[in-house]
């Protein structure tokens, strides 16, 4: 094999599951000389680096998905305390569970808007790198 083959072979084998740990195990029973072995171990470091990024930007998609999640939850359960707050009004009497509805809601808002803004803030910062 050339080395290009070589380093395709190890690349391929990384990106189909295997760990890196597992590849260079297997580099040792291999006859490969020191710069074959030189390249294939820096090349395997920098590709999981990129997939390490990748995850990372993935991770905090989903938190930043989750926090926009989290603010329609929110508004749905801070307007059902609204209505059985004037469904409770209409009869003049005010029960606590109104306002327990409105915290519920509000709460969430808030962990939402938290959500997006430490997402997209580690998401810059993941991708500036």
């Amino acid at each position: 094999m050339t080395d290009e083959e070589l380093l395709n072979y190890y690349v391929t084998k990384r990106l189909n599951g295997h760990s890196t740990i597992e590849l260079l195990k297997y580099m040792q029973t291999q006859q490969l000389s020191e710069l074959q072995r030189k390249t294939i171990v820096e090349k395997l470091e920098k590709l999981d680096k990129t997939l390490e990024l990748q995850e990372e930007q993935q991770k905090r998609k989903k938190q930043i998905k989750k926090g926009f999640l989290e603010i329609i939850i929110g508004v749905l359960i801070f307007l059902f305390g609204c209505w059985l707050f004037f469904q409770s009004a209409q009869i003049y009497r005010i029960y606590i569970l109104n306002f327990i509805v409105w915290g519920a809601g509000t709460g969430s808002i808030f962990w939402g808007i938290v959500d997006i803004i430490i997402g997209t803030i580690k998401l810059k910062s993941a991708t500036s790198n």
